[in-house]
């Protein structure tokens, strides 16, 4: 009767583990998407930096073009000017942002470590319960 008691109890504390188990594994799965996700804005906001970058060269090569050019109006060289003023705001917005999805990454690819170191552990326990059940 003392046997079964414990039996149960065994069990228990199994079906416990395994819940908690479900539930590491579930939180690692969604920070595993988490992350994903972000990967993917960093690359998208790559992608958005090399436009710019590319396009505040071409805006720079007109720069320099009208400056040597002295025949060009006054009005042109503060088009230009202008320009590259929102290609630069623009570009240091991005770069801002950038590095703060860049900090966001490295937060949720510790906690996804975190949560595997947590996995393993849970999967220990899991099969010291299993032995133990088996025995």
């Amino acid at each position: 009767d003392s046997l079964e008691i414990q039996l149960e109890d065994l069990n228990n504390r199994h079906s416990n583990k395994i819940n908690e188990y479900t539930q590491l594994e579930n939180a690692y799965n969604g920070a595993m998407d988490e992350l994903s996700k972000s990967k993917i804005v960093i690359e998208e906001k790559s992608v958005l930096i090399k436009q710019l970058e590319e396009d505040i060269s071409i805006v720079s090569d007109e720069y320099t073009r009208i400056l040597a050019d002295k025949e060009k109006s006054e009005a042109d060289l503060n088009k230009v000017t202008a320009a590259m003023e929102v290609l630069d705001d623009k570009y240091c917005e991005v770069m801002n942002t950038n590095e703060e999805l860049k900090q966001q990454f490295i937060e949720k690819k510790s906690h996804c470590s975190i949560l595997a170191e947590e996995i393993d552990i849970a999967l220990v326990e899991k099969e010291k319960l299993e032995s133990k059940n088996e025995a």
